[in-house]
């Protein structure tokens, strides 16, 4: 939660102010910071003036991004309609649709995926939209993900783990059971060499394992 806290909060240099009331005089407010507070209002208005010539760029993005972690469908409608990138990434890597991931939710992952969002876009550390949903277990943005040709056996750079790695590690059994249904490979192995089964083996998640199992996971 730090890491993708401090991602998130890249777009103005603070920490994500979750739950912010709105600000008494938002006249002076940039774009970026209208969708932060969740805004409508003032995003309407700045997209009428000169905050139009920024939209296709890194402002575009940042502000993209505020609006899928708040999960308002309707700023995002707004800001695509616009012009705002659904491919953009901030500095960290992170896009809107990496964002959209940690809510169970599905219905942003959906509508980012339809405005040309790239499922497998991944922060620089190669975590991926999908690991992010695997490990949250939010299983119905993990369907989205698949559905939009998510990689599930994508590895980040770190460890090289998969998303079915990262939700045997916070024992999502049900989403473990989605991803090998949808082409998890069973028998991929992070650079220490830990299997899934491993992983499920650690957590002592007996149903992930029997899962694992059937999958054809190998008890040797």
């Amino acid at each position: 939660m730090k890491m993708r806290a401090m991602i998130l909060a890249g777009l103005l240099g603070s920490t994500i102010l979750a739950g912010t009331a709105l600000a008494a005089d938002t006249s002076n407010l940039s774009l970026v910071e209208a969708a932060k507070l969740g805004d409508r209002a003032a995003v309407r208005t700045l997209l009428g003036g000169p905050a139009k010539a920024e939209i296709a760029g890194p402002v575009g993005t940042a502000a993209l991004v505020w609006a899928a972690t708040r999960n308002d469908l309707e700023m995002v409608d707004l800001l695509l309609g616009a012009g705002a990138n659904p491919k953009g990434a901030n500095e960290y890597g992170a896009t809107a649709l990496y964002a959209a991931s940690a809510s169970p939710d599905a219905a942003m992952t959906v509508k980012l995926l339809a405005a040309g969002a790239d499922a497998n876009a991944a922060l620089l550390s190669g975590e991926t939209p999908l690991m992010e949903a695997a490990r949250r277990g939010n299983i119905a943005t993990v369907g989205a993900l698949l559905s939009g040709k998510a990689d599930p056996n994508a590895k980040e750079a770190n460890g090289g783990q998969t998303a079915l790695m990262w939700a045997l590690s916070e024992r999502q059994s049900a989403v473990v059971a989605e991803l090998l249904r949808r082409g998890a490979d069973v028998k991929i192995a992070s650079k220490s060499g830990f299997t899934p089964l491993m992983f499920a083996a650690q957590q002592g998640d007996v149903e992930s394992a029997r899962i694992l199992i059937d999958a054809g996971a190998s008890t040797n």
